[in-house]
């Protein structure tokens, strides 16, 4: 049973946006209906570690109010699991309260001050709600704490350009394309931050890289042509 949610569960998190087609969600919600009906004995550490599957799956499958249910019933029997924690302010910015998720991440990193999915998460929705600078502490913390998230480094880059620090943001972009080359955001955004420098030789180069890994990733499309109208 264990194995078989597991390849749910990854199934599910492959899809960077929740599931929509009706039926397939439908098989999916049935599969958890019968892993939730089947009396098996557990330890403590088995039924918590498939609470935390189940909810994880309902959250891919975009059910977030039944994912929010299941995390915040779990936290009540382990208030210090940092990861419920975390994942209850992963669902709270899905459904669009951002400042809440915030209390969510600090309970969190109160548990574990190094916990660097915690500082993502919590400098992307500082960064939502305008708070560059802040949001900036919490991406160089989760580069400290999992220098090897290529999102962290592709964020920490994104935030440093807002703020108008071109050079240092190149390096961020750098070092997300040293964990995975073929990391289309990092290629087009490292242009973007070219292209403010007026680098737009190098520029060009990095949107066409992203645009060669994905041909339909629509930012590089905007930026190559928005950069192509500044050279004629």
């Amino acid at each position: 049973m264990f194995i078989a949610l597991g390849k749910l569960r990854r199934v599910t998190a492959s899809e960077e946006e929740p599931i929509v087609d009706i039926a397939q969600k439908k098989e999916v919600l049935f599969i958890l209906e019968l892993v939730d009906g089947n009396n098996i004995s557990l330890d403590k550490s088995q039924e918590l570690q498939l609470q935390m599957d189940m909810n994880d799956i309902l959250f891919n499958i975009g059910e977030y109010e039944k994912a929010m249910n299941g995390f915040l019933a779990i936290s009540k029997k382990d208030s210090k699991n940092k990861k419920v924690w975390n994942n209850i302010g992963v669902i709270k910015v899905r459904m669009g309260t951002d400042r809440e998720a915030l209390e969510s991440y600090d309970k969190a990193l109160e548990l574990e001050p190094g916990y660097g999915s915690a500082w993502f998460n919590k400098g992307k929705a500082l960064f939502r709600l305008g708070q560059k600078k802040k949001a900036l502490e919490c991406f160089r913390n989760a580069t400290k704490y999992s220098p090897e998230n290529k999102s962290a480094w592709n964020n920490l880059g994104v935030t440093l350009r807002q703020l108008k620090k071109f050079r240092e943001s190149i390096k961020c972009y750098d070092q997300a394309l040293k964990i995975h080359s073929n990391y289309p955001w990092a290629w087009h955004n490292k242009g973007v931050a070219l292209m403010d420098m007026k680098r737009y030789k190098q520029a060009m180069q990095c949107f066409d890289k992203a645009l060669q890994i994905d041909p339909h990733y629509e930012p590089a499309k905007e930026s190559k042509k928005e950069l192509m109208r500044k050279l004629m």
